[in-house]
Order: structure tokens, then sequence, then C-alpha cells
């Protein structure tokens, strides 16, 4: 489905289904609940995808800010450690280790996060699978038990 098709379903401009695929647009509810009628999955399901896309390119313009904060403080201890004589590389190899660290934590966290989801999404679909096992078996009861009373039925009147 193209997303000219999924714009005109939902009434919206290809621009914004344009956003949602790239994460620089959040859905509300209701369109979440469209587009999942649209494709057939679970609204849960397709929240997920939408918030991890969204998430990720936040933590983009997140990291993308840390660097541009680091090459600034960089030059700058750089401009004054030519004035004071301090060893370059041992502050460059500070500063680099601290970003290190902190980009790791960060990259755990939003590991954990995407785990979590697909944890989510996973016990979905098998309560979902569950319920429909659960009708199937109820249904191959109630049938059972009808062939049963017609055996019964029939034995009795020989």
């Amino acid at each position: 489905m193209t997303q000219n098709e999924v714009a005109g379903r939902l009434n919206v401009s290809r621009t914004l289904i344009y956003k949602f695929e790239n994460g620089s647009a959040v859905p509300s509810d209701d369109l979440i609940k469209c587009l999942a009628d649209i494709y057939d999955l679970p609204e849960d399901y397709v929240k997920s995808i939408v918030l991890k896309d969204h998430y990720m390119n936040e933590r983009v313009a997140e990291i993308t800010d840390q660097i541009d904060d680091f090459h600034a403080l960089i030059s700058k201890e750089i401009a004054d450690s030519i004035m004071s004589g301090y060893d370059l590389n041992e502050i460059f190899n500070s500063r680099l280790r601290s970003l290190k660290r902190d980009y790791l934590r960060r990259l755990i966290k939003m590991s954990l996060f995407t785990l979590i989801c697909i944890l989510l999404v996973c016990l979905s679909a098998i309560a979902i699978q569950w319920g429909v096992n659960n009708s199937n078996a109820n249904t191959a009861d109630s049938e059972d038990t009808s062939e049963d009373v017609d055996i019964l039925v029939i034995s009795d009147g020989m």
C-alpha cells in the first residue's frame, strides 16, 4: 500500500504519513487505531513501532547535540591548554572516555526499552493465540458433546 493510499484512507497528507514512517511525527491514538485496522495489526504493535522510531530520532538528535557540545568544549579546552601548557592528549582522552561511558549508558537504556517493547508484542501475540486456541477447543468440545448425545440416543433406541 502506498503512502498516498494510506493518507487517503486516513484523510491526512502523504507528508504526514512520511513523517510517521521516519519517526519525525507521532500519530494520535485515533490514527494509530486506524493504521492498525488498515494493516490488520494489533494497536499495541503499531504504537510500539511508531514510538520506537520517534524515540530513536530523538536519541540521534541528542547524540548530535552532545557531539556539538563536546566539540565546543574541546575547542575551548584546547585554546585554554595552549595558553597554559596542559597536555592536550590527556584532556581529549579524558573527555572522550566520559562521552563513551555516557553514550553506552544511554544505548543500554534504549536497548532495554526496545527489548521490553518486543517482549510485550510477543506476549500479546501469545495471549491472542491462546484465546483463539481456547475458543477452538470450546467449539470442538461442544461439537463432541452433541455427537455423544446422538450416539447415546441411537444406542438407547436399539
